[in-house]
């Protein structure tokens, strides 16, 4: 077994490396799944808004990123909720254009298994194939026990969150 320090060192994740200021400290992390950093690097760039054409999503998801990273209150049920079909510890990060899926490995550490935009989770009603993708990654991860938080209390997953 691994600790996510070893799992990034072998490349099974990558850290998400916040672009904070010099004088910020990041006080939660997300882990990549090789799947989601592909998504970042080669499809997030070319993907257009849909809902807030003042920003794109990569800038949406750069704003996000930053008040996770902080610490800052999250607003339980808009930008974190559960998935509620089972009752398996996936959760979903949300902005108005991107979702993404995975697990909190303890309090203020998220794993992500795979990212996608809003509207093509919801056209193709891929939410259940997301969700079970992420059981199956997690299952499959050489992670130390306790692998994930278990249960949908926000207040067990995230710190600051209302």
């Amino acid at each position: 077994m691994s600790t996510l320090v070893h799992l990034s060192a072998e490349g099974a994740l990558q850290r998400w490396e916040p672009a904070l200021r010099a004088e910020e400290q990041a006080l939660r992390a997300i882990y990549l799944h090789p799947r989601a950093v592909d998504w970042l690097t080669h499809t997030l760039p070319e993907l257009e808004p849909t809902w807030n054409l003042e920003v794109d999503p990569a800038e949406e998801l750069d704003a996000f990123a930053n008040v996770f990273f902080r610490g800052e209150t999250l607003a339980f049920d808009k930008q974190v909720k559960p998935l509620r079909h089972i009752s398996a510890g996936i959760w979903e990060l949300k902005t108005a254009e991107l979702r993404l899926f995975g697990w909190f490995a303890s309090r203020d550490i998220f794993i992500c298994s795979a990212v996608d935009s809003a509207t093509k989770i919801k056209q193709h009603r891929l939410y259940a194939g997301y969700r079970d993708q992420a059981v199956r990654d997690r299952v499959a991860l050489n992670l130390d026990e306790p692998k994930f938080v278990s249960g949908d209390e926000i207040e067990n997953v995230l710190s600051n969150c209302r």
